[in-house]
């Protein structure tokens, strides 16, 4: 990436959460062994869209002789973006090798020099702290006092010392790294902001421990100002152990607490910080990428509906850590969680229990968690077809052929719920030992179709069911498989594609333009969410309502 020294750097605008006064932000940490390589990770933050950035001196190979230079650069370079600064020692958990004294002294150069925050322990020996917060006031900088917290029996007393620290003045805000571990330790997180907020104390509250990544999830239900995060590409985190900021800030625009430049505004969930320790619902979806997902929408809006209490967290989950996705959710209290792609066929395998279409797949979409502490799995994926697919050509699928893309979880759970609307399935898929192996574990329900001789089934097919990630955002269509042509290699009389998108999938706008009925993902959504919704809660959604907010979301 080019550096721009010497001018200023206008980065673009994002949105922000308000609950009340407070924006909780996205803070990047960043790191570089000298200022030209934190300068740069600085500026890749801005351009990513980052609302603050903080600086690890602690991490730079001579932060003494390099601080004044990296500090004095940004300032000039980012316009819109704060900056805050550490040097934490390594008992503090940072990595500063140098003597107490040393890091002192560093603290004193890096007070001075104006920095937007400069953050400093709260139990540093009282006269330090006064010299290093007058020092850097005089410069223009505010002081960020911070607390780790170790265990959850120390949270009281660091709350009535932050607090002092706050209402006396020697904080403009207070830092406090709480651990979450449990449903106990995520209502006390939550609690402990709302309490905060109540007494007018600017906070950054941030959960550590087994719950770390979901706290930070739902951060902006509470009133903390920012949340740290780093940059990446891949996993769920970074070096540095936090949150990567695309997954976070995805999360937040999926479910309605962050906007989206240029985009559709989102509800937030019906929760607030307020409501911990009472009934308040969690709800998740395992995937990856979960980026794009509507769900949220569909099922905070059921939630606001029924008048629950509550949120649905997009919880984005690698291949292979589903049964640990699935125990940190039922240590987190959550109600249930769905899997999407490509986790289904995992997730048959990590619950205790199957339901029939999730026996009958080999694949769920679905999981409840119990109050015996088991969890039961389901393929409501069957059911969202079978109901599209009464909708889209009529009740009875008797004498009916439909043509199955796609050889994944997705398609399983469409092919049971065909063969419950009465339809002769053939499945076709571009692996042969995928194609096989979905043959052989659905017993019979199925045909395979060659996919190099898919014009063979030329007119004969009455339904064609794309269930591939292709037309998700982010997976172009692309191959001999790509579904607008096969389509025409079979001249489909209808189409369901299992994926949605505004204004319909390039294969959906086909068949319409060709005037066959067809209808995108979005009706097995609204149809597979209400059953899961009521699995979850015994309650029946209003699925208009569902329908109003998953058509708004998506420009429908």
């Amino acid at each position: 990436m080019e550096k721009v020294f010497g001018s200023t750097r206008t980065c673009p605008a994002r949105g922000h959460i308000e609950r009340g006064t407070v924006m909780t932000r996205l803070c990047v940490v960043c790191t570089g062994r000298d200022a030209d390589a934190l300068i740069t990770h600085a500026v890749a933050a801005a351009d990513a869209g980052a609302d603050m950035v903080e600086l690890r001196m602690d991490l730079m190979d001579d932060p003494a002789e390099e601080l004044h230079s990296a500090v004095s650069g940004l300032q000039t370079i980012l316009a819109n973006v704060e900056l805050a600064a550490s040097l934490r020692a390594t008992r503090d958990g940072g990595s500063f090798p140098g003597t107490e004294e040393d890091r002192l002294a560093i603290l004193g150069e890096l007070a001075a020099t104006g920095v937007g925050w400069l953050d400093l322990e709260g139990n540093l020996p009282p006269s330090t702290l006064d010299d290093l917060t007058e020092n850097a006031r005089r410069a223009g900088s505010r002081v960020l006092l911070s607390w780790h917290v170790g265990r959850e029996e120390d949270w009281d007393d660091v709350g009535i010392r932050s607090r002092a620290a706050f209402k006396d003045g020697r904080a403009d805000a207070v830092k406090l790294v709480l651990p979450v571990e449990d449903r106990q330790g995520l209502d006390a997180y939550l609690a402990f902001s709302w309490s905060l907020s109540k007494e007018g104390v600017s906070h950054v509250l941030l959960p550590s421990g087994r719950l770390s990544r979901l706290g930070r999830v739902l951060a902006p239900v509470t009133s903390t100002e920012w949340v740290y995060t780093e940059l990446g590409d891949t996993g769920y985190q970074g070096p540095l152990g936090l949150p990567l900021f695309g997954e976070l800030e995805a999360a937040w625009q999926r479910m309605g607490m962050r906007t989206v430049p240029g985009g559709l505004p989102r509800p937030a969930p019906p929760l607030e910080a307020k409501d911990a320790g009472g009934e308040w619902t969690l709800l998740a979806l395992l995937g990856d990428p979960v980026s794009h997902t509507n769900s949220p929408v569909v099922h905070q809006a059921a939630m606001r509906a029924m008048g629950m209490r509550g949120a649905y967290v997009p919880y984005r989950t690698e291949p292979g850590d589903v049964a640990a996705a699935l125990a940190d959710l039922g240590v987190a209290g959550a109600l249930g969680c769905n899997v999407t792609v490509p986790l289904k066929v995992e997730a048959a395998a990590a619950v205790d229990e199957l339901g029939d279409g999730a026996s009958r797949s080999g694949a769920v979409n679905t999981v409840i968690f119990r109050e015996d502490g088991l969890t039961r799995g389901e393929n409501t994926d069957v059911d969202g077809v079978a109901l599209s697919v009464q909708e889209l050509i009529g009740e009875d699928g008797t004498d009916r052929t439909a043509l199955v893309l796609g050889t994944g979880g997705a398609a399983r759970g469409a092919v049971v719920g065909l063969d419950r609307w009465g339809a002769r399935v053939l499945v076709t898929g571009r692996d042969p030992d995928h194609l096989a192996s979905l043959i052989s574990d659905l017993d019979g329900l199925a045909r395979p179709a060659n996919p190099l001789s898919l014009e063979d089934h030329m007119g004969q097919v009455d339904l064609l069911v794309q269930c591939t990630s292709q037309g998700m955002s982010g997976v172009p269509p692309s191959g001999h498989l790509m579904p607008v042509r096969v389509l025409e290699m079979v001249a489909a009389r209808a189409v369901l594609d299992m994926v949605y998108a505004p204004g319909g999938t390039d294969v959906v706008r086909g068949a319409r333009l060709a005037g066959l009925p067809a209808v995108g993902g979005e009706r097995v959504l609204l149809h597979q969410a209400a059953v899961g919704f009521r699995h979850w809660t015994g309650l029946d959604p209003p699925i208009s309502g569902m329908e109003r907010a998953l058509h708004a979301a998506i420009g429908q």
